[in-house]
């Protein structure tokens, strides 16, 4: 019975600092969600709102991005598509994440419009609490905007390895 005893009071210990420190040492599993006001010139976009993670809890967001090199037509004869990199900063009272991401950026409307974007980040600086956090993932950004704020929404899933 003591064999039981011991993982089941050690896992909550664990646990317990987990919420204390909000960052686990080592790696975890690291989801965003959030919804915010979005604007796109045709040339890029920028969101900035309010998010949810899975470790961290509240934060707010800002997301840049600027089209590159144009792939051509999305499929649907509407839109194009395009290469793009941008940046991500995901802040708490706790302090900042910063990253990079690269990816594609679709319109449905040719030029501005309701846009979609699909890429990959790479965690490069964090502050505060998140002071030597690295990480990968997938970034999705979507909004609906035509050159005057519009509304958005992110997810980000991926991997945040704290020291």
């Amino acid at each position: 019975m003591k064999t039981r005893v011991f993982p089941l009071v050690f896992a909550s210990m664990m646990l317990a600092g987990a919420q204390a420190q909000n960052v686990p040492s080592g790696s975890a599993l690291f989801t965003l969600w959030g919804e915010g006001t979005a604007t796109d010139n045709g040339a890029g976009g920028n969101m900035q709102g309010v998010s949810q993670t899975n470790l961290i809890g509240a934060a707010t967001f800002a997301y840049t991005f600027l089209n590159g090199n144009l792939l051509g037509n999305n499929g649907g004869g509407l839109g194009t598509c395009s290469l793009q990199n941008g940046t991500l900063e995901v802040k708490t009272n706790q302090g900042t994440i910063t990253m990079t991401q690269a990816g594609m950026s679709c319109n449905v409307n040719n030029g501005t419009g309701p846009n979609t974007v699909t890429g990959t980040y790479l965690i490069t600086q964090g502050s505060g609490k998140f002071q030597g956090v690295t990480g990968t993932g997938s970034v999705v950004v979507s909004f609906s905007s035509d050159g005057s704020p519009g509304k958005g929404l992110i997810r980000l899933d991926g991997l945040l390895i704290a020291p």
